[in-house]
């Protein structure tokens, strides 16, 4: 379910919301188009000269966002943009980290649902980017037979 921020969006997704679980469904992920956008970007957002000058300003962003959702019943979690491009994975990991620490400091419980997949991507990203977002094991990727770039050589795993 798409919201924008907006209080309309806001009181629309809660009465769809309360609506779904009239009828059993009691776990809905939102997608915030401001967290969205955030999540997409091919440059970095946090930094000197970036959207955010630390990780401080970008958790009050991100918790200006979810605030008057994040602890509504029947909100399960956010939904992170779908399978970003190799260059949005800084954007994307510093999103993904940010609703993390605001859940920890605000007691929100917020799943974070993300897709990383079909990613080709160097070794780097397995070095760098996945474990800047907690992720530590690739064993969906292998599961699915993906394809991944390592150097001048593809290799196919399954």
């Amino acid at each position: 379910m798409l919201i924008n921020g907006s209080d309309a969006s806001i009181a629309n997704a809660k009465a769809l919301i309360d609506d779904l679980a009239k009828v059993g469904i009691h776990k809905t992920i939102l997608e915030d188009s401001r967290i969205l956008y955030l999540s997409m970007r091919e440059t970095p957002i946090v930094g000197s000269g970036y959207m955010y000058a630390n990780n401080d300003e970008l958790d009050a962003y991100i918790y200006e966002c979810v605030k008057d959702y994040a602890t509504y019943p029947g909100v399960y979690g956010i939904q992170l943009g779908d399978e970003p491009k190799y260059s949005m994975l800084s954007a994307y990991a510093a999103v993904y980290n940010s609703i993390k620490r605001v859940n920890e400091k605000y007691g929100f419980n917020l799943f974070i649902q993300y897709n990383l997949n079909p990613l080709n991507v160097t070794q780097d990203v397995y070095d760098n980017y996945y474990p800047a977002m907690g992720i530590y094991y690739y064993t969906s990727e292998i599961m699915l037979g993906n394809i991944f770039e390592k150097g001048n050589t593809t290799e196919y795993l399954t």
